[in-house]
């Protein structure tokens, strides 16, 4: 699960921003206060480290445009435009510890921090520092700095808690005060291959650094690797399991054909929810279930249609919905376009299991009474599924049916996060409202929003 983000200069958030999440995270706010941003530099450390193998010199450290999200570039999303400023984004996150782990340093605990800083340079973006953090060990940051401002990094070991860690790769070196300084000046020299901006082992033409005691340090070398190796993947397999769905989802076509995409991934406009319930009887029965629960009269169906006069074309295939009222079968074209928006969420939160789901607008075109229910469909994804969700929404409904549950007992209100997102003219603000155990505010709402309702009334 992530616990915590933390922005600088990303898009309207200027200052040194701390997010706190939760199991379930609903994020409120105006149009154009900045709420999409905390989703995007999520969506940008995924697909960076999706897309990018190891860097070489010409690389960026960040894919800003791809299939996943599309920001433009540096300049487009650090703060005022001002590419003379620095973009930082940090993350903690618990990590799930290996059944047959190696032996590593800086990944012995299960909450890890992980902060990143960039930076523009001759129109490559520029990864300018790593820190590693260990919770609950203060003394023993790992902190890796660019080397000569270019695309490689260093391990300073001058810097006291660097050389802490260092220490902890060999007993000897407690004893052995001049060994300990003739490694730290070895680490000193290497400079680190990067995947996107994550220091993943010592750069292959820097192996060959003179190393004055090989056959002494060839374990603490080992060890070393073994570490950074660890250590990047942590942070990587925990992005690669994150799943983003968008405002506005795909009204699937009366026919259509496979839609190119990573495998198990709906889209990011649900364009491969018909693939998905192709593939797997299972995600077919969780969505029924669901769109029943929530009341939608209709069940779903992904048939394939065969192409024998052009099998060239490959398999066709089309999506049912079978009116449980009457059993009369139509297409997504023919019904209203809510069914086609809430598809998408309803197979994307009942079919994963122990993902991040960054969800936008689920209650796009929904009946207040089906916006409720999306409340229960999120806790259940959550409890069952191991799934966490973060919610962008303007849907009071969503909110006031996880609102009574924690008073019902059966949701506990640390499992829940509200945020609100404002801007003024110093750029985008996070408020956090709190809930206590009956689910009431213990923080007000911010003038303006929920307010509708009474105004109209008085």
């Amino acid at each position: 699960m992530l616990q915590q983000l933390r922005l600088e200069n990303f898009k309207g958030f200027a200052g040194p921003h701390t997010i706190d999440l939760a199991p379930i995270t609903l994020v409120f706010g105006q149009n154009s206060a900045g709420k999409s941003a905390l989703l995007h530099s999520l969506l940008l450390l995924r697909q960076s480290l999706d897309t990018n193998q190891f860097s070489e010199e010409s690389a960026d450290a960040l894919t800003f445009q791809g299939a996943g999200v599309d920001l433009g570039s540096y300049e487009a999303c650090v703060n005022q435009h001002d590419n003379n400023l620095r973009i930082r984004i940090g993350l903690t996150y618990e990590v799930k510890v290996p059944r047959f782990e190696e032996e590593t340093v800086l990944t012995d605990e299960q909450v890890q921090s992980d902060d990143f800083c960039f930076y523009s340079a001759n129109g490559r973006t520029v990864v300018e520092s790593v820190q590693y953090r260990i919770e609950g060990s203060p003394d023993r940051d790992g902190h890796f700095e660019a080397h000569d401002h270019g695309p490689w990094l260093r391990f300073d070991p001058t810097i006291p808690s660097n050389a802490k860690i260092l220490k902890e790769l060999s007993e000897t070196f407690e004893e052995d005060e001049s060994s300990f300084r003739d490694f730290c000046a070895y680490i000193g020299d290497l400079r680190y291959s990067n995947r996107a901006f994550l220091p993943m082992g010592i750069r292959r033409n820097d192996r060959e650094v003179e190393n004055p005691r090989s056959e002494v340090w060839s374990r603490e070398q080992s060890l070393w690797q073994n570490t950074l190796r660890r250590r990047g993947n942590s942070l990587r397999d925990r992005m690669i399991r994150l799943d983003h769905l968008g405002g506005i989802r795909e009204i699937p076509s009366r026919i259509s054909f496979a839609v190119p995409g990573a495998k198990g991934r709906l889209g990011v406009r649900g364009e491969r929810v018909v693939d998905l319930l192709l593939a797997d009887s299972n995600s077919t029965a969780a969505a029924n279930r669901w769109l029943s629960k929530l009341g939608v009269p209709y069940s779903v169906e992904a048939v394939p249609l065969t192409q024998e006069s052009m099998p060239q074309l490959g398999t066709a295939r089309a999506l049912l919905l079978r009116d449980m009222r009457s059993g009369v079968a139509v297409t997504a074209l023919d019904v209203g376009v809510g069914i086609s928006q809430v598809l998408p969420v309803v197979v994307l939160t009942a079919t994963a299991r122990n993902r991040v789901l960054l969800i936008e607008q689920p209650e796009l075109h929904l009946h207040p009474a089906l916006q409720s229910e999306l409340g229960d469909l999120f806790i259940e994804s959550q409890e069952s599924r191991k799934n966490q969700i973060i919610v962008e929404t303007h849907s009071e409904h969503l909110l006031l049916r996880l609102q009574r549950r924690i008073r019902e007992g059966t949701l506990d209100s640390d499992r829940v996060k509200v945020l609100y997102v404002t801007a003024d003219e110093t750029g985008s603000h996070i408020l956090e409202l709190r809930l206590d155990a009956n689910g009431d505010f213990l923080d007000s709402w911010p003038n303006g929003f929920f307010d509708e309702r009474l105004r109209e009334m008085l």
